[in-house]
């Protein structure tokens, strides 16, 4: 093997002579090589992270790439494909767009600006993806991903559950905004964008709802008397694919073979068992201080008001008991 002097200073013996081999001088080369195209990454990393912070901005990555892939796009088409509120990625594209990574052409339509495709092409170059090719998952990365997306959106998968429960218990499966809202426990706008992500899906089998307007009551009548006001309500129904996800799940499986279930929700408007549990509680509440306001009022009476406000108290509580089983 041909070998190489090199001098080489040692700790405390100066002017030692040391034999290296070639192959330890290309490992030696190798490693510093390494090493330098390691430092250079890091430092393109630092720099496109000070732009967008990966562990904060994780949407606006998303958004980033999806440009990146479809070039350009209206913000319900992002909404519909990427799966997220509008609200959330009006907030983020409008920092893009401060970021000068973004920006908003005609018809609305968003594409990446020359810095963008720029910071996009040094990001896959930085994490070894040049011209983003497709990686093949394996079955457990498949299940993890899986995973971590249901633990992220557990939130509005719930918000979606309630809605479904409370669209499908309800008379020929539709309700109001406004009375949904009051029943899922959150804001009309809020749970607007959540719903609004299955009913402009693209795909069909994720169209969950449908979505329309429906004029209120008292239109109603002023335009039978020949007044015309037009004052409508957002109104949302179940869907084919909507009453088939309902039917699989435990809640209709336990509502539909308890009879008294059946009941309160015809009596409540929607059989969702949080919301009956607050319409039961609201009448008992309000039922106590009118039966205290007669029997105050007529003393007199106070065993009839006493019969009847008890015989409303046990047949609300029957039926809420034996609905909860």
């Amino acid at each position: 093997m041909v070998k190489t002097y090199i001098f080489a200073a040692l700790p405390r013996k100066i002017g030692v002579f040391k034999l290296y081999t070639n192959t330890e001088l290309e490992r030696a080369s190798e490693v510093r090589d390494v090493k330098a195209d390691l430092v250079l990454k890091l430092q393109k990393l630092k720099s496109v992270d000070d732009l967008v912070d990966f562990s904060r901005s994780s949407l606006q990555l998303e958004v980033l790439l999806f440009l990146g892939y479809k070039k350009r796009a209206r913000l319900d088409e992002m909404a519909s494909e990427l799966g997220f509120r509008r609200k959330a990625l009006g907030d983020t594209l409008r920092k893009l767009v401060a970021k000068k990574l973004v920006i908003k052409g005609e018809k609305d339509y968003f594409t990446l600006t020359e810095t963008g495709e720029r910071y996009l092409s040094e990001l896959m170059d930085i994490i070894g993806v040049p011209g983003y090719p497709k990686k093949p998952i394996s079955s457990v990365d498949k299940a993890q991903e899986r995973l971590r997306f249901i633990i992220e959106e557990l939130p509005t998968s719930s918000y979606i559950y309630d809605a479904i429960v409370s669209l499908g218990s309800a008379k020929n499966h539709e309700l109001s905004l406004d009375r949904l809202s009051r029943i899922v426990g959150l804001g009309g706008l809020r749970l607007q964008s959540y719903l609004d992500l299955f009913v402009d899906a693209q795909d069909k089998n994720l169209r969950l709802f449908r979505k329309y307007h429906k004029p209120t009551l008292l239109s109603r009548i002023l335009n039978k008397l020949g007044f015309k006001i037009k004052r409508s309500k957002v109104y949302y129904r179940l869907s084919d694919k909507g009453l088939t996800v309902y039917y699989r799940l435990p809640h209709y499986v336990k509502f539909k073979h308890n009879t008294f279930a059946c009941t309160l929700a015809k009596l409540m408007g929607s059989g969702h068992p949080k919301y009956l549990l607050r319409q039961s509680f609201l009448i008992v509440c309000l039922g106590s201080a009118i039966a205290y306001f007669l029997i105050a009022l007529f003393p007199r009476y106070v065993w009839l008001f006493s019969q009847a406000w008890f015989l409303v108290l046990l047949v609300t509580l029957f039926l809420t008991i034996f609905a909860s089983r």
